[in-house]
């Protein structure tokens, strides 16, 4: 690898294309499936795709290749909330082993800084990295690239159109206007991205919730709003349920007395 060369990189083996589970795989499965790989390596899920992201990585057929092209592992593993790339954490880097690295290399800059006389345990680890074939560069792009998710995360259209709406809404029923903050917006993210919540539900829960005359003082935050989500969607579903029946019931009752006042004209 050129050492100017600063991208991010996924691990392949060259025969990869040639294995038993992926070369019968159709040219959309394959292409489907590397993409998934490098949108999970760029956004260090550890192999995990999310409901919601699936469905723009993955196309019905190519995902059912993917999920049936071995019978006891096939490339994608259908999982809580997602999906998951097989044996991931075999052959890529691991969001847990790069948190590893980093707290190393935290703990060998203290100790540089406390004896200058001392070689930086964090010289070490850089030496480890180079003999497990990860460029030091490779390492310092990760961390920059993961402050640079974190600010994107923050700036989603989706995440804040749903915190706009909630401190609207809550403003909009009497309460103090909340304060949008890093953790409102986390938790809209993983409401949508890991719980699988699809937008346009979210935001019929929301205005369902703040409509409600018991619910609207108990959800006055995001945090709150995702905790109590199933039991908020549940009540919402029974309560347009009744609606509903008594809109039926009412309707048989002005049918019945309808069909009694005619028979009392035609005795008329």
């Amino acid at each position: 690898m050129n050492a100017a060369d600063d991208r991010l990189y996924a691990k392949l083996t060259l025969d990869f294309a040639d294995s038993p589970k992926i070369a019968p795989l159709s040219d959309k499965a394959f292409r489907q499936f590397i993409e998934a790989l490098l949108w999970s390596r760029r956004l260090m899920t550890d192999g995990f795709v999310p409901e919601r992201m699936a469905g723009k990585l993955f196309d019905a057929e190519a995902l059912d290749e993917l999920m049936n092209n071995d019978t006891t592992n096939p490339s994608v593993i259908r999982v809580v909330d997602g999906y998951q790339i097989h044996d991931y954490h075999k052959h890529q880097l691991t969001k847990d082993w790069l948190e590893q690295k980093r707290e190393a290399g935290r703990r060998g800059g203290l100790a540089k800084a406390a004896s200058s006389e001392k070689v930086a345990p964090a010289r070490k680890v850089l030496e480890k990295l180079a003999s497990e074939n990860l460029p030091e560069l490779e390492l310092e792009k990760e961390l920059e690239l993961e402050k640079e998710l974190t600010s994107f995360v923050s700036e989603r259209a989706d995440v804040e159109q749903l915190c706009s709406l909630l401190v609207s809404l809550v403003e909009g029923n009497g309460a103090k206007k909340p304060t949008v903050t890093k953790i409102w917006r986390d938790e809209a993210r993983l409401m949508l991205d890991k719980d699988g919540r699809p937008f346009d539900e979210a935001v019929e829960v929301m205005r369902w919730c703040q409509a409600d005359s018991f619910w609207r003082s108990n959800i006055l935050s995001m945090p709150t709003f995702r905790k109590q989500y199933d039991r908020l969607k549940l009540k919402m579903s029974s309560t347009v349920s009744d609606v509903s029946n008594a809109r039926k019931n009412l309707s048989v009752v002005e049918q019945f007395a309808r069909m009694e006042n005619q028979g009392k004209e035609l005795e008329a």
